[in-house]
C-alpha cells in the first residue's frame, strides 16, 4: 500500500510513456484482505497519508485502513487533473465544508469526517471522451470503501480502453 497517493509523488516520462509512484518509504505492507499487516509493520511505523488526500474512513478515530484508501486518494488525483488543482485548499469555500481536513478530533470533527464528501468536479465542460474518466472517478471517491473498485479491477478496465485506442 503507497499511503500518500497525490499528484506530487506520480513522476511522468515523456508523453506519459512511463508513470510510476515516488515517496515509497511511506508505503506499508498489506495482508491478501487488504489490511494493514500489523505483524509486518511494527509498532514504529503508521499510515502517512496527506489529509487533503485522505479517504473518509482514514479520518475518523480510529481510522479504518486498508487498499481502498489509496484507491480513494486516486480518484483526487483524477480530480486534480480535471480541476487543474490540488483537491482543498484550507481557505477554499468551493467544497462541502465536511471536506476540510483535520488530524485533531473531538466529537464533532468525528461525525463530521465520517460524512466527508467527495469535492464537486469544476464547472467546466466534458465531452464524451471523458465519460470513463469521470465514472473511475466516481467510483475510486464513493464514501462507502467496499464499493470502490481494487487496484486490479482499475488496471483490467483501464487496459482494456487502451487496448481499443
Amino acid at each position: 500500500m503507497q499511503c500518500d497517493v497525490k499528484s506530487h509523488n506520480v513522476l511522468v516520462k515523456g508523453d506519459f510513456e512511463i508513470c510510476k509512484l515516488c515517496d515509497i518509504e511511506v508505503c506499508l505492507p498489506v495482508t491478501k484482505s487488504g489490511r494493514v499487516d500489523k505483524l509486518k509493520v511494527g509498532k514504529d511505523r503508521e499510515y502517512t497519508g496527506t489529509p487533503c488526500w485522505c479517504s473518509p474512513e482514514v479520518l475518523i478515530d480510529p481510522p479504518d485502513i486498508t487498499t481502498m484508501a489509496d484507491i480513494y486518494a486516486f480518484g483526487l488525483v483524477i480530480w486534480e487533473i480535471i480541476a487543474l488543482s490540488p483537491p482543498v485548499y484550507d481557505d477554499s469555500k468551493q467544497f462541502d465544508e465536511s471536506f476540510h481536513c483535520s488530524r485533531s478530533f473531538d466529537e464533532s470533527d468525528s461525525e463530521n469526517q465520517k460524512t466527508r464528501l467527495r469535492p464537486a468536479l469544476p464547472d467546466v465542460e466534458l465531452d464524451h471522451d471523458y465519460d470513463l474518466v469521470l465514472e473511475t472517478y466516481y467510483c475510486c471517491t464513493t464514501e462507502e470503501k467496499e464499493k470502490r473498485p481494487t487496484a486490479k479491477d482499475l488496471t483490467v478496465q483501464l487496459q482494456e480502453v487502451l487496448n481499443k485506442v
